[in-house]
């Protein structure tokens, strides 16, 4: 936890109980009931939070451990446009804290909401948000989970495409030889 250096000891201990304690809540709700995780997964963009928060155990246990279960499917397009605005809140939540920290960092250009036939919208995907928030762990069980999955199911790799090409442009090939 970031912020924590700020709370005193017995709020620390509570909080950091109460996130251990919805992280198993989480893991035994998955191992319980997959189907109803993967419909609230497609519909509320869950693994989009869970990238931008910094999970790392949870979403490893989705792409690692559960990947039989296809647990997250990747996506393109948005169900609708609150799930689209919130998608493109998370990444410029990595925007205002770099400017915050006053810091040049290069930032990969951020693709523009587009409507296709009048009712889809493009948002940015998880992927997308794990390269902003630059979440290596994320980025690397996702590449990952994509490309032993798009093997079986056609077209998984077409959806984070764009993102893959961002990643080899922006790292310049840090990750393809790890």
């Amino acid at each position: 936890m970031k912020h924590t250096k700020y709370l005193d000891n017995k709020l620390r201990r509570y909080l950091n109980k109460t996130i251990q304690e919805t992280r198993l809540l989480i893991k035994k709700f998955i191992n319980e009931q997959p189907q109803t995780w993967k419909l609230l997964d497609i519909k509320e963009c869950i693994m989009s939070h869970l990238v931008a928060a910094g999970c790392d155990d949870l979403i490893s246990y989705i792409v690692y451990e559960k990947r039989d279960l296809m647990l997250h499917n990747p996506r393109r397009y948005a169900w609708s446009k609150r799930e689209s605005d919130e998608c493109n809140r998370l990444i410029r939540l990595i925007d205002v804290k770099r400017k915050i920290l006053n810091r040049e960092i290069p930032q990969i250009p951020q693709q523009e909401k587009k409507r296709l036939n009048g009712d889809c919208l493009r948002k940015p995907s998880d992927l997308k948000i794990a390269i902003d928030h630059k979440n290596k762990n994320a980025v690397k069980g996702l590449v990952r989970y994509y490309s032993i999955l798009a093997m079986d199911h056609t077209g998984w790799m077409f959806t984070v495409s764009d993102e893959l090409l961002e990643l080899l442009k922006y790292n310049s090939g840090k990750f393809m030889y790890k």
